[in-house]
Formats: structure tokens, C-alpha cells, sequence
């Protein structure tokens, strides 16, 4: 499979986002707005469509993928995945090719891809080499430590896996940090 690059997508001053991603997306036991998606779009006055589903695999993701695609027509597609496939036992390259799959797909709709990486889930929350890995080979933006650092917090979050509303606020700071970025180098 050959990889269109995303250098020639060009964003609006006001680009729509999607967010992809599983409960740290959805904000797992947060209520309505508490979720980084909807505190994005009040951090950055865009329109931020959460379609975070608790539980879901990166397998799950790229199958709901296109369906989101066609019906928000996103700018930026923000995906959060790696959790629940780490939990399963799923091997990075599988991890890895749904990644880049989604990144390709996300490509081809126009949409500039965005990635959260998300560590091991080991005692010392391990960073998994496959973000950095597509972030290399695809000059694509993702952050590497944002999940890692609110992970390490105990007062950011509510069980191991889960930030708490204050860690969902950090984790929308991480995220705008990321959309204007990409909205720098792809004007």
C-alpha cells in the first residue's frame, strides 16, 4: 500500500474536528463536558465532534473509521487509540498497521491526522515505539507524552487507565496544542 503525504492538505481558518478514541476519549464516568473534546472546543472555539466509544480497539476504530468520515467531514481526525488493544494483547505491528491504516483513510478524505500516543500499561507506563515509529516514517504530528504525563499524576486522574476532570483539561490543552500546530504547518 503507498501513502499519499498530508503536506498538500490545507486546513480552513476554522477547521472541524473528529475526535477517534476509546474511553479516554469518550471521558470514561466524566459528565456531559467534561470530556477533552468539549472542553477543546471551548479552548479553541471550533466545532469538536467526540466519537469516543469506551472499550473500543484500534480493529474497532478503523472499521467505524469511514462511516465518521463521510458523515462529519472532518478537518483534523484526532485518534486516541492503543489502550484496550494493549489490554488485549494485540501485537504492535497489528496496532501499528490500524494506525497507519486510519492515518491513510483519514489522508485520503482530506483530513490532516492527528495521534495521542499511549503508553504501556507496566508499572513505569513504558513508551510503545510504534507511535514514534509512524510519527517518523509518516511526518505526521503525535504527541508522545501527553497520556504518559497525566498517567504519572495521581491527582490528574481517577483509576490507572482514567484521568479525572482536571487530567481531561490538561489532555484538551495537549490537544489544542496540537491543532495549532497543525493548523501553522498547514495553512
Amino acid at each position: 500500500m503507498t501513502f499519499k503525504t498530508i503536506d498538500s492538505i490545507k486546513l480552513p481558518d476554522n477547521p472541524r474536528i473528529l475526535c477517534m478514541g476509546d474511553s479516554l476519549t469518550k471521558g470514561w464516568n466524566m459528565p456531559d463536558g467534561h470530556d477533552y473534546p468539549s472542553r477543546l472546543a471551548v479552548m479553541s472555539g471550533l466545532e469538536v465532534i467526540n466519537s469516543g466509544v469506551a472499550g473500543e480497539t484500534s480493529a474497532q476504530g478503523l472499521d467505524r473509521l469511514p462511516q465518521m468520515l463521510a458523515e462529519h467531514k472532518p478537518d483534523i481526525v484526532i485518534f486516541q487509540y492503543g489502550g484496550n488493544d494493549m489490554l488485549r494483547n494485540v501485537m504492535d505491528r497489528v496496532l501499528g498497521m490500524n494506525l497507519r491504516n486510519m492515518l491513510q483513510l483519514s489522508v485520503d478524505a482530506g483530513a490532516v491526522p492527528l495521534f495521542f500516543a499511549i503508553p504501556r500499561h507496566d508499572a513505569v507506563l513504558t513508551p510503545n515505539f510504534i507511535y514514534k515509529e509512524i510519527a517518523d516514517e509518516k511526518d505526521v504530528l503525535v504527541d508522545l507524552e501527553a497520556v504518559r504525563e497525566i498517567m504519572f499524576q495521581d491527582e490528574l486522574k481517577m483509576d490507572f487507565f482514567h484521568p479525572n476532570s482536571e487530567g481531561y483539561f490538561k489532555l484538551a490543552e495537549f490537544a489544542n496544542k496540537l491543532v495549532r500546530t497543525a493548523k501553522r504547518i498547514h495553512k
